[in-house]
Parts: structure tokens; C-alpha cells; sequence
């Protein structure tokens, strides 16, 4: 009975950290307008942790679908962030040029910064079309979450990030929803398996 109550409290703890966070989020985007600054280069859809509510640390994801997608524009955006200065560091890469297994083809701007004494971290990624893995993938998530899963995957992810495994979130989802991964030992084996280095 007490196993059951813990594990009932650290389930409550973890969901109420994910509404926290994702709350916080939102208060950040707001502080600094910048869903309004990326709405200037096109449509702007929240994902990932913050869109399937599994947050466990200031982490957003955000792809802007871009017409006119160019390189050019992302820059010109990367500018706009820079002098209105609302962010602490400003990242570019080019994965249009440079594809990486797992990312889609864009350009991708890395913010960070600190908001209610927490590091942010927001990645924004610039295509021209939604990328259909990541939009197929997350409906995927989106469908087969139940409770179970959810509580599996806030506990791994919480794990995986105390003890700073260097690991996708992705990684988790196919792991619970696909391999009925239950613990660390075997999600350290699922994402082996699935050919991703897992390095501590």
C-alpha cells in the first residue's frame, strides 16, 4: 500500500511539474512576443513536450511554415530576434545544406535565456512545408496516449534529464508506445536498438 501511495504521489508530482511548466511557458512567450515576431514569417505551430503536455524541464519546440521559405528570411528573423533582444544567446544552423538523421530539413534558430530562475531553451525550426515525419509522428503520440503511457514517459523523461543522458524525447515516446518500455535498462536498450548513441 505505501509502494502504491508513492508511486501515486511522485505520478501527481511529475503532472503538476508538466501544468507548471507549460504555464511558465506560456508567460515566457508572452513576456517577449515572440509568437507575435514569428507570425511575421509565417504559420506557427507549437510542438512537442509542449504541445502533448509532457514537460520536464524549459524546453519548447516551435516549427514557423514559411511560403517563402529561404535562407535569407531565416536570418532576417535570426536579426529581428537579436536586436529586439529579449533572449540571452541566439543559435543558427543550416539542416537545409547539412541533414542530420532525426531533424527536419530547415533552418533551425536556438534560443536561450532565463525566465522564473529556470534555464529556457527554445528551438525554432524554419521549412517551407510541414515536415510529414514530425506532423505524422505526433499524431501518432496524440492517439495512442493513455495515462499509463503518459505517467511512463514523465518518469523516464525526468530520469533521463536528473541524470543528464544525452537522449531525444522522441526517443522515449516510440520506446513506451512502441516497445512498452517500462524502466531506464530498457530504454537504454530500446534506443541502442534503434541506433541511437546514449551517452551520460
Amino acid at each position: 500500500m505505501e509502494h502504491s501511495c508513492y508511486n501515486c504521489d511522485m505520478k501527481n508530482e511529475l503532472q503538476n511539474l508538466s501544468k507548471k511548466l507549460k504555464k511558465t511557458a506560456d508567460l515566457l512567450l508572452g513576456k517577449t512576443g515572440l509568437i507575435e515576431l514569428l507570425e511575421k514569417y509565417g504559420s506557427v505551430y507549437k510542438m512537442g513536450s509542449y504541445q502533448l503536455d509532457l514537460m520536464v524541464d524549459g524546453d519548447i519546440d516551435i516549427y514557423v511554415i514559411d511560403k517563402q521559405f529561404s535562407k535569407e528570411r531565416a536570418i532576417k528573423c535570426l536579426n529581428d530576434l537579436i536586436f529586439k533582444n529579449s533572449f540571452r544567446g541566439y543559435l543558427f544552423y543550416d539542416f537545409v545544406r547539412r541533414r542530420k538523421k532525426g531533424f527536419p530539413k530547415g533552418y533551425y534558430i536556438g534560443l536561450k535565456t532565463r525566465h522564473s530562475s529556470k534555464k529556457w531553451k527554445i528551438d525554432i525550426w524554419f521549412m517551407k512545408t510541414m515536415d510529414s515525419i514530425s506532423s505524422g509522428f505526433m499524431k501518432k503520440v496524440i492517439s495512442e496516449l493513455n495515462d499509463e503511457r503518459r505517467n511512463k514517459i514523465l518518469e523516464l523523461k525526468k530520469i533521463v534529464k536528473d541524470e543528464k543522458i544525452d537522449l531525444p524525447s522522441f526517443v522515449i515516446y516510440n520506446a513506451v508506445i512502441e516497445g512498452a518500455v517500462d524502466n531506464m535498462k530498457k530504454l537504454i536498450k530500446f534506443a541502442i536498438k534503434e541506433g541511437h548513441r546514449v551517452s551520460r
